[in-house]
């Protein structure tokens, strides 16, 4: 996987189509501009996968917010995770946490050890210890 720091044009269309969804415009053009001002941190495998990693911070504990996904391959998430959790032990950070609207991830939360630490603005909320 490779660090991005732009968002690669056969990903930008489906990043903007999940933001949508979510009730966010123009998804793309913020993304480029936080990674161009390093808020946010992109990885991308061509053809499969592009995330967008943002640092957090919440009790005092650094955490990584897996900002924005796109996964093209047969199960993603499952099949990259040991990467972020590389990611979040070499940055130092204390959990990884993600948001979606969609129920499904509930079950696949559990199946990769993530726990549902809350809900907010209609988004589950799930966070895994690092």
């Amino acid at each position: 996987m490779k660090r991005i720091n732009q968002i690669p044009a056969e990903f930008a269309g489906s990043l903007d189509l999940l933001a949508k969804s979510t009730g966010l415009n123009n998804f793309t053009e913020q993304a480029q501009n936080e990674l161009a001002s390093n808020q946010v941190i992109g990885y991308c495998e061509p053809g499969e996968l592009c995330i967008l990693l943002k640092p957090i911070f919440r009790k005092g504990k650094l955490g990584m917010l897996i900002w924005a996904a796109i996964s093209r391959g047969k199960n993603g998430i499952s099949k990259y995770l040991p990467v972020f959790l590389k990611i979040a032990k070499e940055t130092h950070t204390e959990f990884i946490e993600f948001q979606t609207k969609r129920p499904g991830f509930r079950r696949l939360a559990k199946k990769i050890d993530f726990t549902q630490a809350h809900s907010s603005n209609g988004f589950f909320v799930f966070r895994r210890e690092v």
